[in-house]
């Protein structure tokens, strides 16, 4: 039961959320071009965000909180990461 609400929960989150972001860093990966910087991905604010999970990841972790709840979290959010990376899989595929 945990595992379907999570992962409603996840397909929500990347399709409102993290589809957002992907479809930004796919537009400043194409206006670069191919001689950037890697780090050049993300904006700064797109940086902040993924220290701030980073972060709240290992908070996570260390803390004394219930598995099932750790588990129902870390599950939502890399399934949501998981399905908004299929808008970055179409845009590599439709350039190459």
């Amino acid at each position: 039961m945990m595992l379907g609400v999570a992962l409603v929960v996840g397909t929500v989150k990347g399709l409102l959320v993290f589809e957002k972001s992907a479809r930004k860093n796919i537009s400043r990966i194409l206006l670069r071009g191919d001689n950037s910087c890697l780090g050049g991905v993300y904006s700064f604010k797109a940086w902040g965000v993924i220290l701030a999970m980073i972060f709240l990841g290992r908070f996570l972790r260390t803390s004394h909180i219930a598995h099932h709840i750790y588990g129902f979290v870390i599950t939502a959010v890399g399934w949501g990461l998981l399905v908004a990376s299929r808008v970055i899989w179409q845009a590599w595929f439709r350039k190459t």
